[in-house]
């Protein structure tokens, strides 16, 4: 915490992609990153990082986040990069919602209702790209999501599932799924802002 501090008062910038575990390639020690190889990242080792002012805010090294340090993170404006984090529950989620601007979570594997409901009311783009299934209940919760939605990761769609995301109001990304129904095909181009492919030419991704 330190290091990075004197960092910041000398106006020297640590380079995002070498900040990984306390370690900066300068071969500086530096304290901003999980105090224990827990990855857990505390409200104190939050409040330095958002104080670097660095965007992209890249913390994939963080495995899991105390509900006071993602209060504090939620205050950054910019983009946030916690695609270390492989479950997040209703309360974390809860916290995360105010942040401003693009949130990563593309180390989640799957949501509850819950927590797809305060994730929706993020405001910015959305990547979830862990997510390989999305039920339909989870899928009427993130429809209500203003902003990208990037789900990359899902290798199938069922109707059900496809007709409560053709309500999103914003660009759907669904790059990698596979869809062999014709008719969830043809649900999905109701809205031209859905991206997938053999997506019809006049929206999404062309065949």
């Amino acid at each position: 915490v330190a290091w990075a501090r004197n960092r910041r008062e000398q106006g020297r910038q640590v380079d995002r992609d070498a900040l990984v575990f306390g370690i900066a390639s300068t071969g500086g020690a530096a304290a901003v990153g999980p105090p224990n190889r827990s990855g857990l990242l505390t409200d104190g080792d939050a409040r330095e990082l958002v104080a670097l002012g660095k965007d992209p805010l890249d913390l994939s090294f963080v495995h899991s986040l105390s509900l006071a340090a993602a209060d504090v993170l939620a205050r950054h404006k910019g983009t946030l990069m916690l695609n270390g984090l492989t479950e997040v529950r209703s309360k974390l989620a809860k916290s995360l919602r105010w942040h401003e601007g693009r949130l990563e979570l593309n180390g989640v594997r799957e949501l509850t209702d819950a927590a797809a409901h305060y994730l929706a009311l993020h405001a910015g783009d959305l990547a979830l790209d862990g997510i390989r299934e999305l039920s339909p209940a989870v899928a009427r919760r993130l429809a209500r999501h203003r902003g990208c939605l990037e789900l990359n990761g899902l290798r199938t769609l069922d109707e059900e599932t496809a007709r409560e995301l053709v309500k999103h109001v914003g660009v759907v990304q669904l790059r990698n799924c596979r869809l062999t129904s014709p008719e969830t095909k043809r649900i999905l181009r109701a809205n031209p802002k859905i991206e997938f492919p053999d997506a019809s030419p006049n929206g999404g991704t062309p065949e």
